[in-house]
């Protein structure tokens, strides 16, 4: 559950960086640092945001096929 946790938090940081949050704070918050990310950088940051996603997923699974119940954010 804590690297669930953690892997959800980073997955978070990276949306809201790209600005593709589900929560608009999320989003507005880091507005300004999106506006000072290089065009060039986008595809990794993109990369590393689909990294983070899949982790969540990932641990969701295991959790789920080891009789757990994931913890949840929303």
């Amino acid at each position: 559950q804590y690297a669930l946790l953690l892997e959800n938090f980073e997955a978070e940081f990276y949306k809201a960086v790209l600005g593709t949050s589900t929560v608009p704070a999320f989003n507005a918050a880091f507005a300004p640092v999106r506006a000072t990310v290089p065009a060039a950088a986008v595809p990794t940051l993109t990369l590393i945001r689909d990294h983070e996603i899949a982790h969540v997923t990932f641990l969701r699974t295991v959790i789920q096929q080891l009789g757990g119940t994931p913890v949840t954010y929303d």
